[in-house]
């Protein structure tokens, strides 16, 4: 029972660690573009960044709700003892998403061209 607590109180002390190292190197990062005379700015996603990113993610999370319902209906018609078909049909589904994805990004670049 020791061991648990001590692998769940390891696994926080982990994940703050990353996060301290991913915050104070993000800081010097910025710091030194600034120091240099260049715009710390870069880092910043400007409004279109936004509207595409939660293009991405809704195309993604829709196609990944279609997969599961496809994936579950196939198990049970099949009468599978596992869900045989669900995460194939994730997975796929998903890649589907990410590369419909892709070419609506590509148009849209391609346009403001």
């Amino acid at each position: 029972m020791g061991q648990e607590i001590l692998v769940f109180i390891g696994f926080f002390i982990l994940v703050a660690f990353v996060i301290y190292l991913y915050l104070t190197t993000r800081h010097k990062e910025r710091m030194s573009l600034i120091e240099s005379g260049r715009d710390a700015g870069l880092f910043k996603g400007g409004t279109d960044t936004q509207h595409m990113g939660a293009l991405k993610w809704g195309l993604l999370l829709l196609c990944l709700g279609v997969g599961a319902a496809v994936g579950i209906n196939l198990d049970i018609s099949r009468d599978s003892d596992g869900p045989l078909f669900t995460l194939p049909m994730l997975l796929g589904s998903g890649g589907v998403g990410l590369i419909i994805y892709y070419f609506i990004a590509k148009n849209q670049e391609e346009e403001e061209d």
